[in-house]
């Protein structure tokens, strides 16, 4: 039966009548000796991917080798164990903003054979209501809060579907850029990838060799270049505000803001401008323009610089972030017009400040003069 259902390819299935009949610990001893855990040794590709930087890890593999390679190659920075889909406490701390340097298994590790993920039924215990419900959470929170990079990884995982066609309901397109580097992808995947899931595929060229395995040495040398550019210290090229790079970048970046949901229903929220004393001089807003008038009037139309106050809960982020929606959807506008006019474009940034990792105090006086 099990050779049937890889034959017919669905390895899942398989999986499940492999492990029906085995125990736990019969499973484990399965997934180690399979992994080589413990015997096989990290590769130059895995000193590569840990060399350039990464501060946290998402992998679907069993074994220990980037583990092994951070040990090995980045001995100076300390790492906590792999965190589990059995970890519930270790798995609520690493979707924090401020968490890195940790290692995150969604489907388990070798070394602690009860939280493998392998069969259909295992993968049932990460859907809704499943008792390991809380790592698909975390992936999914990571997924859609932080930039990726796809190494090796073929894009077709049972829960990266799931939270992939999840996330692209929820936000509308409106996820970090993800990026992937796959072997020998057509072009109309790429633009496939990109235009429905916000994922940018870089393609390398492997090369079939006489036992019909595929070579993919391309993918070290391309390592090497994302590597060399990563530390180069060459001069900027010169900035070329309509060049295609830039205005794709722009339109990428409005495509992001400008998907903010509106609330249904949404209740509108009205100013009244406050006179502020700074030492002896008055700050005087034109009250008679925008006393009363709803908000979103307010950001605007209202002056180049103000401050939004009020009570917790009152509406402050959700408007801004509203702002900002409508500012990219101009710019996304901009972007998309024959030709570009850099003159016209404005670019809206939101800095949401509870994710700011450093003191506010060390800021320069010009940022918090007023």
């Amino acid at each position: 039966m099990v050779r049937a259902e890889a034959k017919r390819g669905d390895l899942l299935q398989a999986a499940s009548y492999g492990f029906d009949k085995l125990t736990k610990q019969q499973i484990g001893d399965f997934i180690r000796a399979a992994c080589r855990y413990g015997v096989a040794k990290p590769h130059e590709i895995h000193r590569k991917i840990v060399s350039l930087g990464p501060r946290c890890y998402v992998t679907t593999n069993y074994d220990n080798l980037i583990e092994e390679s951070l040990r090995k190659w980045q001995p100076d920075r300390f790492f906590r164990p792999p965190v589990t889909n059995r970890q519930l406490t270790e798995t609520a701390e690493i979707v924090h903003a401020r968490a890195i340097d940790f290692i995150f298994k969604p489907h388990g590790d070798a070394a602690d054979s009860e939280s493998i993920i392998l069969t259909r039924e295992q993968y049932r215990q990460m859907l809704p209501q499943g008792e390991r419900h809380a790592a698909l959470e975390s992936l999914k929170m990571l997924l859609a809060s932080r930039p990726f990079i796809y190494f090796g990884f073929g894009l077709r995982d049972p829960d990266f579907i799931y939270l992939r066609d999840l996330l692209a309901n929820t936000y509308q397109g409106g996820t970090r850029d993800h990026y992937a580097i796959m072997p020998d992808v057509l072009d109309a995947e790429i633009d496939y990838w990109r235009r429905n899931c916000g994922i940018h595929l870089t393609s390398y060229t492997t090369i079939e060799c006489p036992n019909k395995t595929r070579d993919h040495t391309a993918l070290l040398t391309l390592l090497d270049n994302l590597h060399a550019k990563s530390s180069s210290s060459s001069p900027v090229a010169v900035f070329n505000p309509r060049s295609p790079d830039v205005v794709l970048a722009l339109a990428r970046h409005a495509s992001g803001l400008s998907r903010c949901p509106k609330a249904t229903p949404e209740f509108k929220i009205r100013v009244h401008p406050e006179q502020e004393k700074s030492g002896r001089n008055y700050i005087y807003y034109r009250a008679d323009k925008f006393e009363h008038h709803p908000l979103e009037n307010f950001l605007d139309d209202g002056p180049e610089r103000a401050l939004l106050i009020g009570l917790p809960g009152a509406g402050k982020t959700y408007s801004l972030r509203r702002a900002t929606a409508r500012m990219a959807d101009k710019l996304h506008e901009i972007c998309l017009s024959d030709p570009f006019d850099e003159k016209t474009a404005v670019l809206p940034i939101f800095a949401d400040l509870k994710l700011y990792r450093g003191d506010l105090g060390d800021f320069p006086r010009v940022f918090r003069s007023n």
